[in-house]
């Protein structure tokens, strides 16, 4: 599991080097640092068939990813469904809270009210959370419980190649509410962007027992094909990623690390160096963000999601394994 989403590099499917891949559709992918949306195959997964064991200490039941793989294979981390500001033209680990309030880890879904279009994101049982909207928009922050109260504040950035209405490309926020742990998240939001138009909302997400699966580097570890960067991502076992570009000279070195080993989250990062041409504006920048691995999924799935505040590159993708 690698990559990085939208911006610059990791745009598109990854697939192991070796085997061809069967039939495939188009989608597109935004190369973020020289402002152009780039043409990708990649494999559907109509035929994956879905996991339905999933387990939570002692407790096994039921559940099914299908919506979270089907409709958007970009990941991962959610903020409620909270009716995010629209757009006009052109992240943290941890484990753990406090006993008697509720944990707010989970994968989480809905639709923006505002907007109607999908939301998902990973929130970490620490609290950080990684929100992605179906048309690439992204917020991310920290999530506090309270007993069944939530509250945090977030970053929020347009989709790829686009900025807010009022032109702005960030934003912040603060959101509050309640949630069933495990079941459902209930908030209102409030967000302003950087030229200081603010919009609220409030909705609904329901919870995704994919988050169950257990997390180990045995898993993720592999080699990936960057069809963008003309290279071969490898993860290591001990989770160390390495990506050396030919298509943009750029040399990736990141760590991709356990959550906590019950649940279905990894923290990912990683440093630009040696980036050329437009791309030479990442060099010694950090990328970070969470992930979800799908082994469920034929060929396994990571989702990742990861922003980089120093620069203007957000990464969405999906990476077959």
């Amino acid at each position: 599991m690698t990559g990085s989403g939208s911006r610059a590099t990791g745009h598109g499917r990854l697939s192991r080097a070796t085997p061809s891949i069967p039939t495939a559709r188009s989608v597109r992918r935004h190369d973020c640092a020289v402002g152009r949306w780039l043409q990708t195959d990649v494999t559907p997964l109509s035929a994956v068939q879905t996991r339905n064991t999933v387990r939570e200490g002692n407790c096994r039941r039921a559940g099914s990813a299908a919506l979270l793989r089907n409709v958007l294979r970009a990941l991962v981390v959610g903020l409620p469904t909270l009716g995010l500001p629209a757009c006009g033209g052109g992240n943290g680990g941890g484990s753990g809270v406090a006993i008697g309030n509720a944990p707010p880890g989970g994968i989480w879904q809905g639709t923006d009210p505002l907007t109607n279009l999908a939301l998902y994101g990973i929130v970490t049982e620490a609290g950080a959370f990684s929100f992605l909207r179906s048309d690439g928009a992204q917020y991310y922050g920290t999530l506090a419980t309270s007993g069944n109260n939530i509250s945090g504040t977030f970053t929020g950035v347009p989709p790829i190649g686009k900025k807010f209405a009022d032109g702005s490309t960030r934003g912040t926020g603060t959101v509050s509410g309640t949630i069933q742990a495990r079941t459902s998240i209930s908030a209102a939001y409030s967000f302003t962007t950087a030229n200081g138009k603010g919009s609220s909302g409030s909705g609904r997400l329901a919870f995704n027992s994919l988050y169950f699966d257990e997390s180990s580097l045995a898993t993720i570890a592999g080699n990936y094909a960057d069809s963008f960067g003309n290279s071969v991502i490898s993860v290591d076992s001990s989770g160390v990623v390495f990506d050396q570009q030919l298509a943009t000279g750029c040399v990736l070195n990141g760590q991709i690390s356990i959550i906590n080993t019950a649940y279905n989250a990894y923290q990912v990062q990683y440093t630009f160096a040696s980036c050329l041409g437009s791309y030479a504006i990442l060099n010694g920048t950090t990328a970070t963000g969470l992930g979800v691995f799908d082994t469920g999924a034929n060929p396994a799935v990571a989702y990742v999601g990861v922003a980089n505040d120093a620069v203007p590159y957000v990464l969405n993708a999906e990476y077959t394994k």
